[in-house]
């Protein structure tokens, strides 16, 4: 599984931050554990469970981070596969994994998405409704339309979305607080983020 180092593989990171903050979540179903995520989550005091579709990488982050990973077997799906590429068969199997998964009732709560490419909507669409808080990365036009992030049923979520040059990443809540404490409060890490990463050139929150 390739992970690239550039800016771009990080650019969820202030939208991190700031809903730990903001929000305060209890337990975080990182569905997609990375570098640029994984490291940040265990670092507040929280309930982290981390599954990765690809075997290897779930050996990583395990042996890097210390941290237990669940491997979702998605058989012969693959990781550049789109959503129209799956059989009706496989999206009801990946349906009735994510129905089936035992999520701890511990609130207010977050769901992060950043794995496989064909099953981000049907994670969102599936688990949403356990959820209090949605974070979904590589929500620019090119990611919306190769993650079908326009299938997103939102109904009862308020969405913002970070812009960047290159990946952005939306939000999705169930209880707002309000752009302009959201926007206050990123602001901080959006000037952080450009500072450590002068290519990206600009963040807003829209």
């Amino acid at each position: 599984m390739y992970i690239g180092q550039g800016y771009e593989w990080a650019t969820h990171q202030p939208m991190i931050k700031t809903v730990m903050d903001l929000y305060a979540p209890k337990f975080v179903l990182e569905l997609g554990p990375g570098n640029y995520s994984t490291s940040l989550f265990l670092m507040y005091d929280i309930q982290l469970l981390s599954i990765e579709n690809d075997i290897d990488w779930c050996e990583k982050i395990e042996n890097e981070y210390h941290q237990a990973v669940l491997f979702h077997d998605l058989g012969s799906i693959k990781d550049e596969d789109k959503f129209s590429d799956l059989t009706r068969k496989e999206r009801h199997e990946v349906r009735t994994y994510y129905r089936q998964l035992e999520i701890p009732v511990i609130k207010p709560n977050l769901l992060f998405i950043d794995h496989f490419q064909s099953i981000r909507t049907i994670a969102i669409n599936t688990l949403k409704s356990r959820f209090d808080l949605i974070i979904y990365h590589d929500c620019d036009k090119n990611g919306v339309m190769n993650n079908y992030y326009d299938l997103i049923h939102d109904k009862g979520f308020k969405i913002y979305i970070l812009e960047t040059p290159s990946s952005g990443t939306g939000l999705m809540v169930r209880k707002d607080k309000g752009f302009e404490l959201l926007n206050e409060t990123m602001k901080y890490y959006i000037a952080e983020f450009i500072h450590d990463n002068p290519a990206c050139e600009f963040m807003r929150l829209q």
